[in-house]
């Protein structure tokens, strides 16, 4: 019988990183996952200034690469002809932030993609099939 220190179910957005980071700090991570196919669902992924420095603290930023990212830098408020820009803040040195929109699917599987980078015996995935 296999055993496992962390149980993790979903190998989506925040199960996937959680198992890198701890996959890296030695831990041995089960992810329970239904399908690894990349998700093919109408939805975008806006991913905040902190959410792409949370990714580079983590190891994770390579996930960002080659999946049509499109910087973002603040927001458009619109109402009939008025529109007010909203832009994200600069850091501690003075540089704008930016975020990045993307295809969800290619995301996930990029983070999916990225447990392999860590030791075979540290993160398997169980897949199971039952719609709960």
């Amino acid at each position: 019988m296999e055993h496992h220190q962390v149980i993790i179910v979903g190998a989506g957005v925040a199960g996937t990183p959680l198992a890198y980071h701890l996959g890296r700090n030695g831990k041995e991570v089960l992810i329970l996952e239904r399908s690894l196919e990349e998700p093919d669902r109408i939805v975008g992924e806006l991913l905040q200034p902190a959410g792409v420095d949370t990714l580079e603290r983590l190891g994770l930023r390579h996930t960002l690469d080659d999946i049509d990212a499109q910087e973002v830098k603040g927001y458009v408020v619109a109402l009939d002809d008025d529109s007010v820009h909203i832009p994200y803040p600069t850091d501690e040195k003075g540089n704008m932030v930016k975020g990045l929109s993307f295809h969800n699917g290619r995301f996930i599987t990029k983070l999916r993609n990225s447990i392999k980078d860590i030791p075979k015996y540290v993160a398997d995935f169980l897949f199971f099939s039952q719609t709960f």
